[in-house]
Formats: C-alpha cells, sequence, structure tokens
C-alpha cells in the first residue's frame, strides 16, 4: 500500500474513535520523487520554524521562511500527480467529504459530491486587495475526487418465522463523468473515484471573454433489491417448508457537481525595438494580460516584471468529514494539493545579469497592495504598484551571442506568462523598429534685455542629422536655470534669467525613445555669462598676464647679463 495512502487509513481510524476536531498540518516528509531540498520550500502557507537547522542550507531557509519563485515551479505537477490520486477508497456504507464540498442526496444515495480538486496548472494571482482569480493554461487538465454513501431503508414491515424482508445492493458505480468550460462539454470519462478531464480553449468555440467557469458533473447509479419472503407452508416440527417470494429492484440516481470561476490566460507580446548610439540594444515589450517576464533568444539575460511565485497546500483539504451512519466526524485528510500563487513582490522587476542587462522602465496601471495570508512570510508590496503589462529593457552588446551580432536584430523573445507553460515567442523583426540618436544642446547669449535681466537662447537638435527637436508637444523637454522650457518647431526656445554673470546649465530630457520617432538620448551643457564690468576685466587681465611675464623675463635677463636695458625708458 502506498505510504501516504496507509499514514491517511490510520489517521482516519483514530480520529473516528476519538471524535474530536483535527489540526490541519502538511505532510512531514517528501513523497513521489521529491528531494529533501525541494520539498521544503513548498509550504508557504504553513508556520515556520524558528530556530531549524539542517545540513542542506536550502532545507532550513524553507523550514524558517518562505521561499519566492520567479516563474511556476514544475514540481507542483509532480507532487500533485502523484498526491491526488491518494483519496481512500470510503466503501459503500461511508462517504469522505471535503469542507468546502455540496452534498446531494437521492434515494438510497447519501452525502455524494464531485469536488474539484484541482486544475493544472493554474496559478492564484493575488492581484489586489478582493481580488485573487485563478488563472489557467490555454489546455491542461482537472482533478476531481467523487464519493458516495449507501443507505438502505430501515424494515417497514415487521418480520418474523412466516414473512422475511431482505435488501441488497446488485449495483453501484459512477457512471460518468463529464468536464464543461463556460457551459460547453469538452470531454467525457468513466465513472471513476479520482477522475481527471483534459481540456483545451481551443475546443471552446464560443466564450465571449476570457472570464468563465469550469465545471465537474459525475453521475452515480445505485441499483439495489427488496425481497419480500412470504411462507406458504408451515410444519410444526421443521418449521416453514415453503416460499413464496416477490422482488422489487430500485436504481436511484444523482447528479453531483463542481464549479470554479476561471480566467483562460493566454499572452501575446508586441513591442518597440532600437539600438543606442554604443550599441546596446533596447527592447520594449508589453501585453494586455500581468506577465512574468521575458528572455531574449540567443542571448544571455532575462527580465522580471513585478510578479513573483508562492506555492502552498490547498486549505479547503486540510480536513474531510466522514459520514457515517448518522455520524458525521472531521477527520485529518491524506491528501494535501498544492496550488501555485503570484503576488506583486516589493523589489519590483528585475533583470539579471546586473552588468549587461537592466531595466529602463516598467510600465501599467496603478492597482491596490493585494493582501497575503498572515503566515506567508514573503516581501509582497505594501503600497500601490506598477502592474508592468510592459517592461523596456536596456541590453550591452555583449549579451549577443556571435550569431546575434552579425544580425540587425535578435532573433525573437519568449515571454513568460503567469501560468506555467503559457508562453509568447515573438520575433523581434515584428517589433516597430525605432531609431535612438543622439541629442545636442547649445546655449548663446543674447543682449541685456534688462539692467538684472539676460536673454538666452536654447537650440535643440539631433546630434546626427541636424534636424531640430521639437518638445512643445511632447513629453520631453529642456530644463535651465531651474525651469522647464520647451522649444518650438525649429528647435529653438528663449529664456531671460534673473542673472548677469555666471554660468547656466541645460539640460535634455528625451520622451520614452518608444514614443517618438525617432527616439533621443538626453544631452547638457553650461554657458558662462558675463557683465560689462567682468568683460572689461577679464579682457585686461588676458593681456596683464602675458605682458607682466615679458617684463619680468627682461628684467632677469637684465640682471644676470648687465646689458642696462631696465627699466626700458632709461633707454635712449
Amino acid at each position: 500500500m502506498d505510504r501516504g495512502v496507509a499514514f491517511g487509513w490510520l489517521a482516519l481510524l483514530a480520529l473516528a474513535a476519538l471524535s474530536i476536531p483535527v489540526s490541519a498540518h502538511p505532510p512531514a516528509e517528501p513523497d513521489h520523487g521529491i528531494n529533501n531540498s525541494t520539498f521544503a520550500t513548498l509550504w508557504s502557507l504553513d508556520d515556520d520554524a524558528g530556530h531549524s537547522t539542517d545540513e542542506d542550507a536550502l532545507v532550513t531557509l524553507g523550514t524558517q521562511t518562505d521561499v519566492p519563485f520567479d516563474s511556476p515551479p514544475e514540481v507542483v505537477e509532480t507532487w500533485n500527480d502523484g498526491e491526488l490520486s491518494s483519496f481512500p477508497d470510503s466503501g459503500l456504507d461511508r462517504s469522505l467529504v471535503p469542507t468546502n464540498a455540496t452534498t446531494s442526496n437521492s434515494g438510497v444515495i447519501r452525502d455524494a459530491h464531485a469536488t474539484i480538486t484541482a486544475v493544472r496548472p493554474s496559478t492564484r494571482v493575488h492581484a489586489q486587495a478582493g481580488q485573487t482569480p485563478l488563472y489557467v493554461g490555454r489546455r491542461g487538465d482537472i482533478a476531481g475526487f467523487v464519493d458516495y454513501r449507501i443507505a438502505l431503508p430501515e424494515r417497514d414491515t415487521p418480520t418474523g418465522e412466516n414473512l422475511t424482508i431482505t435488501r441488497w445492493v446488485s449495483e453501484a458505480a459512477i457512471t460518468e463523468t463529464r468536464l464543461y468550460v463556460g457551459g460547453e462539454r469538452v470531454d467525457t470519462g468513466e465513472g471513476s473515484h479520482t477522475p481527471t478531464l483534459a481540456y483545451s480553449r481551443e475546443d471552446v468555440q464560443s466564450l465571449p471573454t476570457v472570464e468563465t467557469t469550469i465545471r465537474l458533473e459525475s453521475t452515480i447509479e445505485v441499483t439495489w433489491v427488496r425481497e419480500r419472503s412470504v411462507c406458504t407452508r408451515y410444519n410444526n416440527t421443521t418449521g416453514c417448508t415453503g416460499w413464496r417470494r416477490s422482488t422489487r429492484t430500485t436504481t436511484d440516481s444523482v447528479d453531483v457537481h463542481d464549479t470554479v470561476a476561471v480566467h483562460l490566460h493566454e499572452i501575446v507580446v508586441s513591442g518597440y525595438v532600437g539600438r543606442y548610439p554604443d550599441g546596446d540594444r533596447a527592447i520594449v515589450a508589453y501585453t494586455s494580460e500581468p506577465w512574468a517576464g521575458f528572455e531574449r533568444q540567443n542571448s544571455r539575460g532575462s527580465v522580471n516584471g513585478v510578479w513573483r511565485f508562492y506555492t502552498a497546500r490547498d486549505p479547503r483539504f486540510d480536513t474531510l468529514i466522514e459520514h457515517s451512519g448518522s455520524s458525521a466526524t472531521r477527520v485529518h485528510s491524506p491528501v494535501h494539493p498544492l496550488t501555485v500563487h503570484a503576488f506583486p513582490m516589493e523589489t519590483g522587476p528585475t533583470a539579471g545579469p546586473r552588468q549587461s542587462v537592466s531595466i529602463v522602465e516598467g510600465f501599467g496601471g496603478q492597482r491596490t497592495p493585494p493582501d497575503l495570508p498572515p503566515t506567508v512570510a514573503l516581501d509582497a508590496v505594501e503600497e500601490p504598484y506598477t502592474a508592468t503589462f510592459g517592461l523596456a529593457t536596456r541590453w550591452s552588446a555583449d549579451t549577443a551571442t556571435t550569431d546575434d551580432q552579425s544580425n540587425t536584430s535578435p532573433e525573437s523573445i519568449i515571454a513568460r506568462g503567469l501560468v506555467r507553460g503559457v508562453e509568447h515567442r515573438r520575433s523581434l523583426s515584428s517589433f516597430e523598429p525605432i531609431p535612438i540618436n543622439e541629442s545636442m544642446i547649445t546655449l548663446t547669449a543674447l543682449n541685456d534685455s534688462g539692467s538684472d535681466t539676460r536673454r538666452v537662447r536654447i537650440t535643440l537638435t539631433d546630434a546626427t542629422t541636424g534636424r531640430p527637436i521639437e518638445t512643445a508637444n511632447q513629453s520631453g523637454y529642456v530644463h535651465v536655470a531651474g525651469e522647464r522650457v520647451n522649444t518650438s518647431a525649429n528647435g529653438t526656445a528663449t529664456v531671460t534669467l534673473a542673472q548677469t554673470s555666471g554660468s547656466v546649465s541645460a539640460r535634455y530630457y528625451p520622451d520614452d525613445w518608444w514614443g517618438r520617432n525617432p527616439g533621443y538620448i538626453g544631452s547638457q551643457t553650461t554657458l558662462r555669462l558675463e557683465n560689462s564690468v567682468l568683460e572689461f576685466l577679464e579682457t585686461l587681465f588676458r593681456f596683464a598676464v602675458p605682458v607682466g611675464l615679458f617684463a619680468i623675463g627682461v628684467f632677469l635677463i637684465d640682471r644676470l647679463t648687465g646689458w642696462g636695458v631696465w627699466p626700458p625708458w632709461r633707454l635712449r
């Protein structure tokens, strides 16, 4: 017998005997081929051991705190594949019911239910307070748990030597299971205690939106017989020697179901591509859906948005209700399915390796922070955050492979969704190319506009083409002397400064390069301003210094040689 099933049966028997509430806990040891290091990182919802130590550092980390992942871990599927088929077969006189299940009765069928135990692959997204949609893949399967018990009716007629009534079950089965997506049947299976049914988004033709429902439905049928035996010949010595028997066969059936609301997750990436003047690659990628990030094919590096992941048990299956006869007892569940959760992390978007890949900007809608369970010890955002539907990135030239460096642009990027297996490969040749040019800004001092002010002309041009750069209708601007200034169509602007001397600096802050064509990088310059007095003193200083140095040289030579040429006015 499987170790997990055996443990579950022992727990059920012991706790049923005690008939007391049961506290939930995760499995204590790895199973299903998962090693100890990985196993320790999977149970974020559970209390952490403050001083737990182990020779394996990852085990220590997993028991003392919770561990975030950059992408949904595949090991969750491995665990659930082994775990979800381990619900014990309770027999015909007992039904095990998850605490969240809805039960049905029909005839002799009692406490029947069909419960969805997992949608695979899927991710519970903690988008913001009060919003935790379940994102599912474009194709996948659902796992379920179906159970029931049979309660034959009590005797309705006294029995004795001359009359006997007997009841028995001739057939009992889960005859069929069905899977519906958005009300449309997509798969049908034979009866199973732990069914698995598959779906594909391509199978569903009439979905108006990505918000829909997945429904598991099962049919349970029980055929039972009531036999009535009446004595027709009776002997005082041997008793009844002849019987007249009549039977009545009854078939009871019930359809049981469970429904879960889901978000069918699919990402389609668009964007812009360019190259900085120093040769670095510029990539902007964006989607209409939350997503994890992307890798650049034929290069070294990856980019992650604001989303991170953790795994935890599904607390709805911590305990089961055991129905038997007239009693209902809460017992510990031998099965602990894992779920994947996505949450916005305080660190925000990241890129690596840091020395060669950087995030210029993450953009998207502003959202309020979500509320994670109190036992999840992770650095989730606590203030409104940017959902990073778009990521603008810069890749140094040395991130590309030799093959990539020979091409105008990398072959493609691979974007990752919030659900394992959801990704989109997009050629960068399909992105809109935008040249990124250097800009040049110059300052020119004009005639005095007043005794206490000075006018300065700003000229902003494309350093590559010489074309004027207008900022008046853009989000870019020039910052000069503490003021924000916009240039006109000819790339110029004039400002009046409340100073007549000193220096003035100007810096061009361009639009996002992907927001205009061509895009630009910023530039800056400094101009020294001079008034008339300072100009006179500077001119005087400019001529006095070389003349003075020449006179000192003549004086020293005269002293050394005795020529008698100093002072010069003594010469006749």
